[in-house]
């Protein structure tokens, strides 16, 4: 990471697996002035590692008796992730909304779930939440191809990433689907069978409105 290395009082922030709540993060800044200092930022929080005793490439020491730090950003080339990564989490993040938020809407129409629009509705919440939480620091959390697109339109997205990007997400969406559609499958005959639908009519296509794919009201 590119640093001052004149500043005795820099902190250097790293992406990291290493957690810490922030209250002991500033316990161990206040009570070892003298340390050596590197921060690092995972998911589970504020962390910090530091050193009494031993120099690292990647820790400045903090001048005796000095309380103050500065935080430097270490360089976003350092921590972008591959373009396979972020397809990958792309994937997995639409398959986790499909998965929650269409399997929701499979439980109340064939399974006799009885859920009310507010229970679906928060399902579908609750599957975009994780979905994000899962995929924003790796791929941005974009989890759709007209959130791709917009992102390309406004010059937020390299261009040439948005078909991987939109090739990863349908993927995810159709395995999602296809694992909701195994596990709904025999509740779904049964729900055609009571209702005199026969598969492939116009009926059947509105039955799976929904919860496999969205049609005009």
């Amino acid at each position: 990471a590119t640093r001052p290395s004149s500043d005795p009082t820099a902190i250097l922030y790293y992406p990291s697996t290493v957690s810490m709540t922030p209250l002991r993060f500033a316990s161990s800044i206040a009570s070892a002035p003298a340390a050596r200092r590197c921060v690092g930022l995972g998911l589970g929080g504020a962390a910090i590692a530091w050193h009494a005793s031993h120099r690292t490439p990647a820790c400045e020491e903090a001048a005796p008796g000095r309380r103050e730090a500065k935080l430097l950003v270490a360089s976003p080339a350092e921590a972008t992730p591959s373009l396979a990564a972020r397809c990958i989490a792309e994937a997995l993040g639409t398959g986790i909304i499909v998965a929650g938020g269409c399997g929701a809407v499979c439980t109340s129409k064939y399974a006799g779930g009885n859920s009310t629009l507010f229970g679906v509705a928060a399902a579908w919440g609750m599957s975009v939440a994780l979905a994000v939480y899962v995929t924003r620091a790796v791929s941005g959390a974009h989890l759709n191809p007209a959130v791709t697109c917009a992102l390309v339109a406004i010059g937020k997205a390299p261009a040439e990433e948005a078909p991987l990007y939109i090739g990863a997400q349908c993927a995810g969406a159709f395995v999602a689907a296809g694992v909701n559609y195994a596990i709904f499958s025999a509740a779904i005959v049964a729900h055609e069978a009571a209702a005199g639908i026969v598969r492939g009519s116009a009926a059947s296509a509105a039955s799976y409105a929904g919860a496999f794919g969205m049609l005009p009201n």
